[in-house]
């Protein structure tokens, strides 16, 4: 996932994850299509080192402990609404707790890199959690609860 924010004191903070795999599996149509992705827990990046090493620490991610973050979908359909054309639902699991989600997502079209001799696809789209499901923390009146992830995601076709 690219970014994510969340309510932070009056404000909002942001940051990143590093993506370790990433595997989109497009079919003929939406429902034979499948997605997985897997983030480094250890990679987050606010831009503030204190932060981040407490998101990383026991108290948050622990992830020393449980390194990986990751989505499996079960199935991709199209959407009904929204801005998003699809909708991904799978299984996120952050420090062992796994949970059935939903990640909208709209499929921006491919294009040849003429670098690389490849085609890209390319996907953006968002999944908004309850961090508190996942034991990322515990409830704070200066911390919010809702965690939004966006990601802008171009891949090569295998």
């Amino acid at each position: 996932m690219d970014d994510f924010n969340i309510d932070h004191f009056l404000t909002t903070a942001s940051g990143s994850f590093s993506i370790d795999t990433c595997a989109f599996t497009i079919g003929d149509n939406p429902e034979q299509s499948a997605l997985f992705v897997k983030l480094n827990a250890a990679s987050v990046d606010t831009r503030m080192k204190d932060r981040d090493q407490y998101l990383t620490s026991t108290e948050f991610l622990d992830a020393a402990k449980y390194p990986a973050i990751t989505f499996q979908s079960t199935s991709i359909s199209k959407s009904s609404s929204g801005k998003y054309k699809y909708v991904a639902k799978g299984n996120l699991t952050i420090k062992d707790v796994t949970k059935e989600v939903e990640m909208p997502f709209t499929y921006l079209g491919s294009s040849t890199d003429d670098y690389a001799k490849k085609d890209v696809h390319s996907f953006i789209g968002e999944v908004k959690i309850n961090r508190l499901d996942f034991n990322a923390g515990t409830k704070s009146p200066v911390v919010g609860n809702e965690v939004a992830a966006q990601f802008s995601v171009g891949m090569y076709k295998q």
